[in-house]
């Protein structure tokens, strides 16, 4: 079984994502939806439906959900045996 890790990013306008989390207000908010506007501004949903509008020149802390897998883990050999 895979999970998830959060790796600290940098998000502007240009590499935001959905389902990147963002730390704002000592809040972390969860972007579901995401709308390009005008001259490269971005609108961002939550989950909590709020709405941010980030200008091109924005700057936010976040993080991204990476998969992650224990390195202790077995994996299945060629032969599927473990």
């Amino acid at each position: 079984m895979r999970d998830e890790a959060l790796t600290p990013i940098t998000i502007t306008p240009d590499t935001v994502r959905l389902l990147d989390v963002l730390d704002i207000g000592g809040r972390q908010l969860r972007v579901i939806d995401l709308r390009a506007l005008r001259a490269g501004h971005k609108l961002l949903i939550f989950e909590t439906g709020e709405t941010l509008t980030l200008t091109p020149r924005s700057l936010l802390n976040g993080g991204r959900a990476v998969p992650y897998e224990s390195p202790w883990r077995r994996t299945p050999g060629p032969w599927g045996r473990v």
